[in-house]
């Protein structure tokens, strides 16, 4: 696997927001996600004042439940 730095974190993984919700919000805590209130797929916007720490698994689970399974 070959690693271009910080370029390839903002284009594979859009971590632009993630320093900046670090800042805002606090770090997540090791079982915790950042995710987006309201899901971004409910309408909700790519802004860090939508970002929450909730934990991952049931960040998950309601994805689950409200956009259907995740497909790769």
């Amino acid at each position: 696997v070959e690693w271009d730095g910080e370029e390839e974190l903002s284009e594979t993984y859009d971590w632009d927001l993630f320093p900046q919700a670090v800042e805002a919000h606090g770090a997540p805590a090791f079982d915790e996600s950042f995710v987006f209130v309201p899901l971004l797929s409910l309408g909700g916007e790519e802004r860090v004042e939508n970002l929450r720490a909730r934990t991952t698994i049931e960040a998950i689970r309601t994805m689950v439940e409200f956009q259907g399974v995740i497909e790769h």
